[in-house]
């Protein structure tokens, strides 16, 4: 074998080392592990992590934590208060029973008999107190009042409709009327109520300008009255 020879075998052994090598790497380099995404999310969770998980697709990051806040206002609460309230019986002032019911803290009470609204007019005023026989009966000779509005008020105006349901295991009379008070310039809807308390009635009436008011409160209202005796107010209430 002449010199020439001998140079090109050596060349071309060294060329054919050299593919070797570069194979080898290439193939190791493609043997390598991906990541595990899902092993390092699961990971964040358990060590307590996961608020620096990326918020969902679409949504801002102050969006997502705060989705699920509760708002200030669904936390807001009115405050109710304790108002007491003296009543003759049967019209008889020398035979009184103490009617102890919850209004909103912003019903003023003159003491008397009138509760007033923070916009300054009548909201709710107490009228009566009377006997009756068993736990479903209404004073007639008073209700039977609002029971007819005689045609004296104009079209349109007065009685609108009555209703006598049992609720809270008491038995409750109202009729809704449709009136124009003298002192206002728009109308209003009185609620003339009669509240049975277990023999005793009470008459509560309820007054706003809102045609379609929620009576949510004055619902309360009257679920709260408990009648005691006079001195008592801890104890033998009928409710």
């Amino acid at each position: 074998m002449n010199r020439f020879s001998a140079a090109c075998l050596l060349t071309a052994a060294v060329l054919c080392l050299a593919l070797a090598g570069c194979s080898a790497d290439g193939s190791s380099a493609a043997q390598l592990p991906a990541p595990d995404i899902a092993s390092q999310a699961s990971s964040a969770v358990s060590d307590g992590v996961s608020s620096s998980l990326p918020a969902p697709s679409g949504v801002a990051s102050s969006e997502a934590s705060s989705a699920y806040a509760p708002s200030a206002s669904s936390s807001s609460q009115e405050e109710w208060i304790l108002q007491y309230v003296s009543l003759p019986l049967d019209g008889d002032t020398g035979d009184t029973r103490l009617l102890v019911l919850e209004t909103p803290s912003d019903w003023t009470f003159d003491t008397y008999s009138t509760f007033t609204g923070a916009d300054g007019h009548k909201t709710a005023e107490v009228l009566g107190l009377y006997t009756v026989e068993g736990d479903m009966a209404f004073p007639t000779q008073v209700s039977d009042q609002y029971a007819d509005d005689g045609g004296m008020y104009p079209e349109g105006y007065g009685l609108q409709r009555s209703d006598n349901v049992r609720v809270h295991s008491r038995q409750i009379l109202t009729y809704y009327y449709k009136a124009w008070p003298d002192d206002a310039d728009q109308p209003w809807y009185p609620r003339y109520c009669f509240v049975n308390l277990g023999g005793y009635v009470v008459q509560i009436n309820f007054f706003t300008f809102d045609e379609n008011n929620d009576d949510t409160v004055f619902d309360r209202v009257i679920a709260s009255m408990e009648l005691h005796s006079s001195g008592e107010t801890n104890s033998g209430a009928s409710s």
